[in-house]
């Protein structure tokens, strides 16, 4: 009888009953539920702040359930010291949506028909830009703090607006969305800049992309001037703009060139070069570079002393002799951590944020009066921006080649622990995948194993297709997820082939029994057997679910819903081992051992510095037989995927497997930079793949 609670003090009280004869008289046995010591201690000290199990949380209003509304919620449902207190929406059908994923909250279709209800602790705002104003002076003339998603606003003349609202009401508790200066291991290193622990700076690039605008899921109002204020800068950019501004403050200089590629209207791609006293830098933002289906944001900071780059999950600085200090999201506990691999760290931060800002009035890291700075550095950089005619260089020639890195400086892996190396080959195009392992599994030696996606499993021989070194990681979510998490379902099944089709009848089928509605997991479970049918039914390696749905099932005790998938990926490939992709490994370890399908491999995010880490490992060792567990450096430049190359047992920490980047590849990593450079010509036309965007 399978037992999964978020209540692990209730639990144990549960375990104390006597049910063994009743469990008895009903033919019935208990499966074991594993429990971390540290998590028991945790939940008797009532969360990270110790305040104890009697301290009521700050329920919280969300107004707006979109992409952004969406991850509030879902860390709202978990982060210790909140609660989703309701969600309003004037579209009923993302209330439906959001209810079919398994949250639980008050459904409204406005802010006023929520407040007219009920009195929440504290309100987030995830809504389109141009509503920002006027659902901000709602909440701030009651006296409730706010969240607001960025940007503030989409023209001057709004942040004008928002000036007077602040003057009007000098005591608002208002915070911005602005998620990366919040990053616990960004703001370490912003600080450590500061106060010149990595020399004096000589200059700097900053990096987005993405490949929302060469999908067909390029609709809504970001894509409207009129509305959004702009295209890939104030939709994307601005995130990388707040941290040069964090770090530097506002330039004396700016100068900027921008082009659209696909979307009339907005620009797709803009360079902006800032100028400091002492020091310039660009920032180059595309959101129409293909093989980023999720936003990449990366700043490259040159010192007299080395190179420190920061990411959304992790930062790390190399010095003139290659030592290299890594610090990653998994490094710090931030109580829930949705998404450790991208920005999870920073919604955390902000709810936990805006949780002391209703208690106590603390004053937050990005209050009004810093967001109206960002905004208007955007702004002040589309005032200057010109148009290009088939060019975007501005004369900039990026960041001298750094060091490579030679070592950590320090770590705490186990240097006799026996691993093998997995080499990751799912962001190749599938005839680089098919040139590179043409000869076969016996002409491979250097690699035990290799990661690919289903589309890149039809090219190979039937060589490979036999062999157990392969690993299928089903489905390709982040391809789809803007359709699915937006509830497109109809425009999804327009993309599908017939052969994919079926596979989606057969596993939605095996869905919709249960839901009796087009649900997010109907939709999941129907997109898993859509790419399972990519796969030979005879494939003998190993099938992995991919990270964000067995994430989003441990977060919102969707047990049944992994049990359906494991046993789904059984049912395909029989002879194939299946398992798990997970961000959260401890959840999903303790979760796998309550399914009746057994798993056979988890393959979770790690770190040199993941705290628990270790232990979590050590638990699972404990017990007899599988699951394998495979370590994974995940999204990371390419110079760290080189050095866990080196260095594995510093992310291993006891695991059986390392799963590295294509880049840490010889032969490959030429393979990745032509296929960037090609990607990075066409967002970015007259300029050359710097080495630092690698």
């Amino acid at each position: 009888l399978p037992i999964h609670t978020n209540n692990l003090a209730g639990l144990r009280s549960v375990a104390r009953m006597e049910t063994a004869p009743s469990l008895a008289r009903l033919n019935l046995g208990l499966r074991p539920v594993s429990i971390a010591p540290e998590d028991l201690r945790e939940q008797s000290r009532g969360g990270r702040d110790g305040a104890g199990l009697d301290r009521r949380p700050a329920e919280v209003l969300l107004v707006g359930g979109g992409r952004a509304g969406l991850v509030h919620a879902l860390t709202l449902s978990r982060l210790p010291g909140v609660a989703l207190w309701g969600v309003a929406d004037r579209k009923r059908s993302v209330l439906k949506f959001l209810r079919g994923m398994g949250l639980s909250f008050r459904p409204h279709s406005s802010l006023e028909d929520a407040l007219g209800q009920g009195a929440p602790d504290a309100v987030v705002i995830a809504t389109p830009t141009p509503t920002h104003l006027e659902l901000t002076r709602a909440c701030v003339s009651r006296g409730l703090p706010v969240l607001v998603e960025k940007p503030l606003a989409n023209c001057p003349e709004a942040l004008e607006q928002f000036r007077a609202l602040s003057d009007e009401y000098p005591q608002a508790r208002v915070m911005l969305g602005y998620l990366l200066p919040r990053m616990p291991h960004m703001a370490s290193f912003l600080e450590r800049l500061a106060n010149g622990e990595f020399g004096r700076v000589k200059g700097f690039a900053g990096l987005t992309l993405h490949s929302h605008a060469r999908t067909a899921a390029r609709t809504g109002w970001e894509l409207d001037a009129s509305a959004s204020g702009g295209g890939v800068l104030i939709n994307s950019g601005s995130h990388v703009l707040s941290v040069i501004l964090r770090a530097f403050g506002p330039p004396r200089a700016v100068q900027a060139r921008s082009l659209s590629i696909t979307s009339p209207g907005v620009e797709d791609s803009v360079v902006a070069r800032l100028v400091y006293p002492s020091f310039s830098g660009a920032h180059y933002a595309s959101w129409a570079m293909d093989g980023f289906p999720r936003q990449e944001n990366r700043l490259v900071i040159l010192t007299d002393r080395g190179q420190l780059m920061l990411t959304s999950n992790l930062g790390f600085f190399i010095d003139s002799k290659g030592q290299t200090e890594l610090v990653h999201q998994l490094d710090t506990d931030v109580g829930f951590n949705l998404a450790p691999d991208y920005v999870g760290a920073g919604f955390s931060a902000e709810l936990e944020e805006l949780r002391r800002l209703a208690e106590t009035g603390h004053h937050p890291l990005m209050d009004l009066q810093e967001a109206l700075k960002v905004d208007e550095l955007v702004f002040r950089v589309y005032a200057t921006c010109r148009e290009a005619s088939g060019r975007l260089d501005l004369n900039h020639t990026g960041l001298p080649t750094a060091v490579a890195p030679a070592g950590l400086v320090s770590g705490s892996g186990n240097p006799a622990h026996t691993f093998r190396r997995v080499l990751d080959l799912r962001e190749l195009e599938p005839p680089a995948v098919r040139d590179y392992l043409q000869a076969g599994p016996d002409s491979c030696p250097a690699w035990a194993e290799y990661a690919l996606v289903p589309t890149q499993v039809s090219e190979l021989n039937r060589e490979w297709l036999t062999s157990s070194r392969l690993r299928v990681t089903v489905p390709d979510f982040l391809k789809e997820a803007r359709l699915l998490s937006s509830g497109r379902y109809v425009q999804f099944l327009r993309e599908l082939t017939w052969r994919e089709l079926h596979g989606l009848l057969a596993g939605a089928l095996a869905r919709v029994v249960r839901d009796r509605a087009p649900t997010f997991w109907v939709a999941s479970v129907g997109l898993l057997g859509a790419s399972l049918a990519q796969v030979p039914t005879t494939f003998r390696g190993t099938l992995l679910v991919h990270s964000y749905l067995t994430d989003l099932a441990v977060t919102l005790d969707r047990t049944d819903v992994l049990e359906l998938m494991v046993r789904l990926c059984r049912r395909r490939c029989p002879k194939a081992c299946v398992g798990l992709h997970t961000n959260l490994a401890r959840e999903t370890l303790n979760v796998g051992r309550l399914l009746e399908c057994p798993l056979d491999m988890v393959s979770f995010l790690s770190s040199p510095g993941a705290c628990g880490l270790p232990g979590t490992i050590s638990q699972a060792r404990e017990r007899s037989g599988p699951p394998l567990l495979t370590a994974e450096v995940g999204p990371a430049p390419a110079a760290l995927h080189l050095l866990a190359t080196r260095h594995a047992e510093q992310w291993t920490h006891g695991a059986d497997f390392i799963l590295v980047g294509a880049s840490a590849d010889e032969r490959l990593a030429q393979v990745v930079r032509e296929q960037r450079s090609r990607a990075w010509e066409e967002a970015f036309p007259g300029t050359e793949l710097p080495t630092w965007a690698l």
